[in-house]
Parts: structure tokens; C-alpha cells; sequence
């Protein structure tokens, strides 16, 4: 609904000229990105409306200030918001990218923890990597002295959260691997997609030490995600132990795993287990998680 006064004064504007200068404003921001082009006059279009979509759902101030990268109509989710920032550095837009990662660190807690969905538990482990995949696209060397306490306060949360676990007796091989809902199911086991991010965090922010010059710290981080990464494959292949082959449509049999070190095997084959229905589906949390 509109005010008569608006209506009339809308009335009033030249239609072509108005159409002219929306295409010379979105024109005007495809063309502050790299360019990406292939014969397929398709595939050009989705990757140009993809750019204008993730502006329309990356919201802040012009010129500065953080940007909150939704998804959709949910909050930023510091691990499914990783293809947005990426892809902003993608095709050169590295200032979007950071100003989208500052958004995390403002709302860290004072334990290093990062926290924007639903009691997501991945988000500090997933936010890592990106901010490591940035360093890699920009070399920049004075970001990362600026904000290198807040990443050390968010690698010394998950490796708090590691030694805690180490601690449990686990009876499933899950030695540790850390615990947490990772997804929209409410399952708080040490799923390997937690863990892997975690892994995959500390070693990118191990590089970005090293990156920076400071050795002792990249030593000691990398020295961590390495022995992390030994105990997340040790406790895979147990569970890969202990879970039952299927068969393929050749005819010829394969293993499985659980998306967890808890199960033994998937979840979408264990008859004793609970509905794992989710999201249309009994298989997404074995493929998802």
C-alpha cells in the first residue's frame, strides 16, 4: 500500500528512465567484482544474480562496519555462512569478506566461544577456516596482528573443550573428539563434522601465524591440529570397525561409518535407534554430518 502522495509522485517519474538507472545500480555493483565467464550463457547469469542475492542478504552500514551475512530469513551461522565469505573473495570483494567476518568477532564471548544459531556448536571450529581461507586469498598481514587475540582466544575454547574430553572414558574410540550439536537435529555427539572443522581451523589459523611471523604460536597450534587430526582418523576407522557393509548397485559391497564416533554404523540402517528422520529424509544425518 502506498500514500496518495507517494503514488503521485511515483506517477510522475519516466519509466525508462527510472528502469535505466536500476540497471546502471546493479550494473555498477557486478562490476566492482572479478568477472567469471563460460560458454554457457546460463551459468554467466546464476554466478552474476548469486553476487547480487548474497548483497541482498548482507546487511550493514555503507561504507564500513561489520556486515551480517544471512542465510535466508535465519541469523549467520558461522559455518554455513563460509561459501558467502569465500565466495566474496572469491571474485576479489576481499573488504566485503572481512567486514562479513568482523560481524563474528564482535559478538565473540569473553571464552573465545562464537555463537549465532540455534545452539549450533560448530560455528568457532567452521569460522577458523574461513578466516584462514581470507589470509590465503589477501596476505594480509596487518588484519591478522589486529585481530590475532580474538583467534587465539576462539583456538584456546576448542582446545579447552579437547582436553575436557580427553578426560571421559569413552567406550566407542572417540578419544578427544569434541562434543556438540552440529546441525539442526538436537544430537550432541562428537560428530565428525564438528571435529573435522575444528581440525581444519586450527591448522588454517596455525598458517596464518606462520604467515605473520609468529612461529612459536603457528608451532604450537599446528602441533595441536595435527594430533587432533590423528585422533578424529583414529576414531573413523574404528568406526568404520564396527559398522556393517552395504551393498552397491554393481553388486559389490562397501563400508559404512557412522556421522558420529558414538554409532556403530549409520543411523538410517540402526533398527534399534530412534526415528533419524529429518529434513525429508532418513539419510541426512549420515550425509550431512
Amino acid at each position: 500500500p502506498l500514500t496518495h502522495k507517494r503514488a503521485k509522485a511515483l506517477a510522475a517519474k519516466d519509466f525508462a528512465q527510472e528502469l535505466e538507472a536500476c540497471l546502471n545500480y546493479w550494473n555498477g555493483k557486478k562490476s566492482g567484482a572479478a568477472e567469471i565467464k563460460v560458454p554457457e550463457l546460463r551459468i554467466n547469469e546464476m554466478v552474476q544474480a548469486g553476487l547480487h542475492h548474497l548483497d541482498l542478504v548482507t546487511y550493514g552500514e555503507a561504507p564500513n562496519g561489520p556486515l551480517c551475512p544471512t542465510l535466508g530469513i535465519y541469523s549467520p551461522i558461522g559455518s554455513e555462512c563460509g561459501p558467502i565469505i569465500q565466495f566474496f573473495d572469491s571474485v576479489g570483494l576481499h573488504n566485503r569478506a572481512e567486514r562479513a567476518l568482523e560481524y563474528f568477532l564482535q559478538k565473540q564471548h569473553e571464552n573465545g566461544f562464537m555463537q549465532n544459531f540455534d545452539n549450533y556448536m560448530l560455528e568457532t571450529e567452521a569460522l577458523l577456516w574461513t578466516f584462514g581461507e581470507h589470509f590465503k586469498y589477501t596476505k594480509d598481514h596487518t588484519w591478522v596482528r589486529r585481530i590475532k587475540s580474538k583467534l587465539l582466544l576462539a583456538s584456546h575454547y576448542i582446545l579447552s573443550n579437547r582436553t575436557e574430553r580427553k578426560a571421559i572414558a569413552n567406550s566407542f574410540g572417540g578419544y578427544g573428539l569434541i562434543a556438540g550439536r552440529t546441525a539442526d537435529p538436537e544430537d550432541p555427539f562428537e560428530a565428525f563434522m564438528l571435529n573435522g572443522f575444528a581440525y581444519l581451523g586450527l591448522a588454517r589459523l596455525a598458517e596464518m601465524l606462520k604467515g605473520v611471523g609468529e612461529e612459536a604460536e603457528a608451532e604450537r597450534i599446528s602441533s595441536e591440529a595435527s594430533s587432533f587430526r590423528e585422533d578424529i582418523r583414529a576414531a573413523f576407522f574404528d568406526g568404520v570397525a564396527r559398522s556393517p557393509v552395504v551393498p552397491l548397485g554393481d553388486g559389490t559391497w562397501t563400508r559404512t561409518a557412522s556421522p558420529w564416533s558414538e554409532n556403530n554404523g549409520p543411523l538410517c540402517l540402526d533398527p534399534e535407534a530412534e526415528s533419524f528422520y529429518t529434513h525429508g529424509t532418513v539419510a541426512a544425518r549420515d550425509s550431512l554430518l
